[in-house]
């Protein structure tokens, strides 16, 4: 069923570490293999690479502390690091910058987006029609 809605789908995104991924066939190049204009985003505490890549994070100790971002916002006065204040902290951050948010990569909305205005020109109503673009009259 994954392959069938992939078949058809702008964008894939996981946050599955790699060994799932590979184990349930729904990396990269097996979603590739189905839609190879896919855009595929993965997020994951540790990233895709390196030695920690199949190690799982949570948003205290992954991003909070390990990060050094809870040592960078506690003043010096308290004597010891502030625990994280709020929820999905990291998790915000994180999303955002495999939405688009990072200038040096080509994310997963910025990427769609792209895609869609190189289809489809904006129809001057709200909500109106979209006609395909004629070549080299796409938006954006």
């Amino acid at each position: 069923m994954l392959y069938e809605i992939a078949k058809t789908a702008d964008v894939f995104l996981t946050n599955y570490m790699p060994a799932v991924r590979q184990k349930n066939k729904f990396d990269v190049e097996h979603i590739r293999a189905v839609n190879p204009k896919i855009i595929y985003a993965r997020g994951s505490a540790y990233g895709d690479k390196g030695p920690q890549r199949e190690v799982g994070g949570f948003d205290g100790t992954a991003f909070w502390t390990r990060s050094g971002i809870g040592h960078a916002l506690t003043p010096a006065e308290l004597g010891g690091a502030l625990s994280q204040g709020i929820p999905a902290f990291g998790d915000s951050i994180g999303g955002m910058n495999i939405a688009g948010a990072s200038p040096r990569r080509c994310f997963t909305v910025s990427a769609a987006a792209r895609r869609w205005r190189s289809t489809y020109r904006c129809s001057a109503r709200r909500g109106g029609p979209r006609e395909p673009a004629s070549p080299g009259h796409g938006v954006g």
